[in-house]
């Protein structure tokens, strides 16, 4: 029999839990003992109680400095999700477009700005495609009958958006899409001199669009009458994929034994650009469209939401000329788009991080802008009226205004 006393620096509560909330740290502390707990046994189990303590405080260090070390890495990863790296995921998860755009029609994912096809591609009545920034198509370029550019003007999209017909000189096409979805299920396709095709669109459990039935009607002599038919199956094998996820070449095998490569390039729009100011809950971005006007965002620090950033609704408001920071401001300069009215071209705001509220500055005429560290408002005063107001007469001044 021996006397064995075994004793803890630190306080009477479960030594694993103390140590994972780091209150105490059992192998630092020069407190003194304050559990003393004396045991008398037999050698060898007094040996082996030794043991099993020391494993145990050996396991809750292993298991704390585990914790720590997770801890550690999860500190680290918030602070690389960084506004910057937030936004990239954004744009490249194609958050800046709506979520009814028009990408899985051409499947399509990510922001694309436009699509060209290269080769034999079953004769689908579109070769190049470009989209507006928020992803609805814009423009559909066709090249069979001499080729035809179908503009939005001459598009029909249903109350989902979706892109149900296009209306050229040479060609008509109808769309349908599967179980009220946005991926193409039926296309109808109708020619100047009587041609249909009509094409069926398969897919896979994966949702993965595998087959093409293609059923075609044309007139191989008009004169006598003489209409010819034929279906045809395709099946489709994508050969390459871009990092978006996107096919970039792809291989067409008919049920005939003839096959083709179909290629397609893909140009994306450019990334947002970090503002650098930034409220409490919110951090800011702009793009640029077709034209050059500005389109502000402003982004949800904790859920990462994309919300367009706009000015008050009592502002007329067309578009952003243009922006400047200086401090907690953002100052912006706006096209009301008004026109016939010289004089209100433009309303000057400046939107206060500090408070998260806007604040008008000035209505002005369209030459307003910023010049370093002040901006420059036309102001127009009538001097005298004409018939209309096209021949209305102003004299101009410039008002300067400090930017605080």
């Amino acid at each position: 029999m021996v006397a064995i006393e075994i004793s803890f620096t630190g306080v009477a509560i479960n030594p694993k839990i103390a140590y994972r909330y780091k209150r105490y740290n059992f192998t630092k502390s020069l407190k003194q003992p304050i559990i003393t707990i004396k045991i008398m046994v037999h050698t060898h189990k007094a040996i082996l109680l030794l043991i099993s303590i020391t494993l145990l405080l050996s396991s809750c260090k292993k298991q704390s400095d585990k914790q720590d070390i997770a801890e550690t890495e999860s500190g680290e990863g918030e602070s690389v999700q960084s506004n910057d790296v937030v936004l990239q995921k954004l744009y490249e998860a194609g958050k800046f477009q709506i979520a009814d755009n028009n990408y899985a029609l051409f499947e399509l994912q990510g922001p694309v700005k436009s699509v060209s096809y290269s080769g034999e591609n079953m004769g689908l009545p579109f070769d190049n495609i470009t989209f507006d920034n928020d992803g609805t198509v814009n423009e559909v370029e066709y090249s069979d009958w001499g080729g035809e550019t179908v503009t939005r003007l001459d598009m029909e999209f249903d109350a989902k958006n979706r892109l149900t017909a296009l209306k050229g000189q040479t060609f008509n096409a109808q769309f349908t899409y599967r179980d009220q979805g946005r991926c193409l299920a039926n296309l109808e396709l109708f020619d100047q001199e009587g041609g249909v095709d009509s094409y069926h669109f398969l897919y896979d459990e994966d949702n993965k669009f595998t087959t093409v039935e293609r059923y075609t009607e044309w007139w191989y002599d008009y004169a006598n009458q003489d209409r010819r038919k034929e279906t045809i199956r395709y099946k489709i094998k994508d050969l390459t994929i871009d990092h978006y996820g996107n096919w970039t070449k792809r291989e067409i095998r008919s049920n005939k034994g003839e096959a083709t490569t179909v290629t397609r390039k893909i140009n994306y729009l450019d990334p947002p650009q970090l503002i650098p100011i930034e409220s409490e809950r919110n951090f800011f971005c702009y793009t640029t469209d077709e034209i050059g006007s500005i389109i502000l965002y402003n982004i949800n620090k904790l859920t990462h939401s994309v919300y367009p950033f706009t000015p008050p609704e009592s502002i007329l408001f067309y578009s952003y000329k243009d922006i400047k920071v200086v401090g907690n401001r953002l100052y912006t300069i706006i096209d009301t788009g008004v026109c016939g009215a010289p004089g209100i071209a433009c309303e000057v705001l400046y939107y206060d991080t500090s408070n998260e509220s806007w604040h008008h500055i000035i209505t002005c005429g369209w030459d307003c802008e910023f010049v370093g560290s002040r901006i420059k408002a036309p102001i127009y005063k009538l001097t005298k009226k004409g018939a209309c107001s096209a021949e209305n007469e102003y004299e101009v001044t410039d008002k300067w205004i400090d930017l605080e």
